[in-house]
């Protein structure tokens, strides 16, 4: 996930300081935030967490067709936080608390989750619900935005205040 954040950082500093979108429509076919940094990456292997047992990623646009069972295998093993627009990630000067704000996280399937920040509260089962990963000891690794990965406890990251931008938010 380390090298998730590495390629971010640097896609970022092509892009005038702007995070990937989540996902994007190009030409009228849908993609998402891998299909940005894969090259940066140059390796689908990083996108599958060594624990996930069918968390492949494939790169390359269209996304899976949904409609097919095995399609969640194909999203890899991390999905990106959506923060506001879903069609444009944010800029790095809208992190107020960058050490704190987690920006990817394991899945199981989903390469893109929810506006998390918005919800009043959130649960575990929230959480759960939504795709996030069962499979590291009732936890999971977070990429925050500053760069740093950092196992947290399901109910830590039950935490509002991981999931926004802002204070003010």
């Amino acid at each position: 996930m380390r090298q998730i954040g590495v390629a971010v950082n640097l896609y970022t500093q092509d892009y005038d300081e702007q995070y990937p979108p989540p996902f994007f429509v190009l030409n009228g076919i849908s993609c998402e935030w891998p299909d940005e940094v894969y090259s940066y990456i140059k390796s689908e292997a990083l996108f599958k967490c060594p624990s996930n047992t069918n968390g492949e990623y494939r790169t390359g646009c269209p996304a899976p067709d949904l409609s097919n069972p095995e399609a969640p295998a194909y999203h890899g093993s991390y999905a990106m936080q959506q923060f506001r627009e879903a069609l444009s990630g944010p800029r790095l000067s809208q992190f107020e608390h960058p050490s704190s704000t987690a920006t990817f996280h394991d899945t199981t399937g989903s390469a893109v989750l929810s506006k998390w920040g918005w919800q009043p509260t959130l649960t575990e089962e929230d959480l759960i619900a939504a795709g996030l990963s069962k499979r590291h000891q009732e936890g999971n690794n977070v990429l925050f935005a500053d760069g740093h990965v950092k196992w947290l406890t399901r109910g830590a990251m039950a935490k509002r205040s991981l999931w926004v931008l802002a204070d003010t938010e």
